[in-house]
């Protein structure tokens, strides 16, 4: 069971020390039972998250497969199912404040189970206990620090998720608005679609994947699709077989923090145009990602280059 740890019961020996055990196996026990309590809820908050990103990514899916062979607008059946998958957003941002509340509480129990356990070993140099009492203390300690265990194991594992859910939802709250234009219009790359249009660019740049320049350079996260979709198409129609490279490239400027996030955004915007391509009939198997930096840029930006 998750986060579960047993704590055995006791004789009450009699002794001073014997009445502060049992007092503190009370609150030991107490302790266990919202360590138990807190990882259940992790592990039903964890599942409803998966559930409602299956659930999201399923309609999401349907709509783009739809659109990309062309509909009519404003097409019912499209509408009912964007409100499915917005909903199912409705449902994880819900999902990730109760994820953001429980770590708190988390947090705040692993010190006073900490101050539990010292209290615990501190008992044991208290003159007139007998010998059970200080094996009933041992037994106690280790118990304790099995419950530290559990919760430091929560804490690192809950905020991870909660990291990864919340880039999760702020990238597809974008690609849900731009899937709410291509249904008014009853086209996935018809224009309009949410976010300014990015400037796409035939600079030369850098070698690689075999190329000297871009077919493409996405300077934005907005409207980029109808540039990528263009640039593909004339990519594939002059060689059929070709594989493609796609390159998150950042920015050198600021500190070495910055340089980092500079860094991981390059790249999530690289991943977000590869699930784009993938939409656009884009086999994986035919494009790789790498990263780069350019210290001439101000902001990061994708490269698709033809391999």
């Amino acid at each position: 069971m998750v986060g579960a740890v047993t704590i055995l019961p006791g004789t009450d020996t009699g002794t001073a020390v014997g009445h502060t055990i049992t007092s503190l196996r009370a609150s030991l026990q107490d302790a266990a039972n919202r360590t138990l309590g807190a990882g259940q809820q992790y592990a039903r908050l964890r599942n409803s998250s998966a559930q409602q990103l299956a659930i999201y990514f399923q309609a999401q899916a349907q709509i783009s497969a739809r659109l990309q062979i062309g509909t009519t607008r404003a097409n019912p059946q499209l509408v009912a199912q964007w409100n499915t998958a917005q909903a199912a957003l409705d449902q994880l941002t819900a999902n990730i404040n109760a994820l953001s509340a429980l770590i708190a509480q988390i947090n705040g129990y692993v010190p006073k189970v900490r101050a539990l356990a010292d209290q615990i070993q501190t008992t044991a140099s208290v003159p007139g206990g007998v010998e059970e009492d200080h094996r009933q203390l041992g037994v106690m300690e280790d118990e304790a620090n099995q419950v530290v265990v559990v919760l430091e194991r929560l804490g690192r594992d809950a905020p991870a998720d909660l990291r990864r859910q919340t880039l999760t939802l702020t990238n597809e709250r974008t690609r849900l608005a731009q899937l709410a234009n291509g249904i008014k219009a009853g086209d996935l790359y018809a224009g309009g679609t949410a976010g300014a249009a990015p400037t796409v660019s035939a600079t030369p740049v850098a070698p690689a994947g075999g190329a000297s320049m871009p077919i493409v350079t996405i300077r934005r996260t907005g409207n980029y699709q109808k540039p990528l979709y263009d640039a593909l198409t004339l990519a594939l129609r002059n060689q059929p077989t070709a594989s493609f490279h796609v390159v998150g490239v950042a920015p050198t400027r600021g500190s070495a923090a910055a340089l980092q996030v500079a860094q991981s955004e390059a790249r999530n915007r690289a991943q977000q145009v590869m699930r784009t391509m993938t939409e656009m009939g884009v086999p994986a198997a035919r494009m790789d990602l790498s990263s780069a930096t350019d210290p001439s840029l101000r902001a990061s930006e994708v490269r698709v280059f033809l391999q």
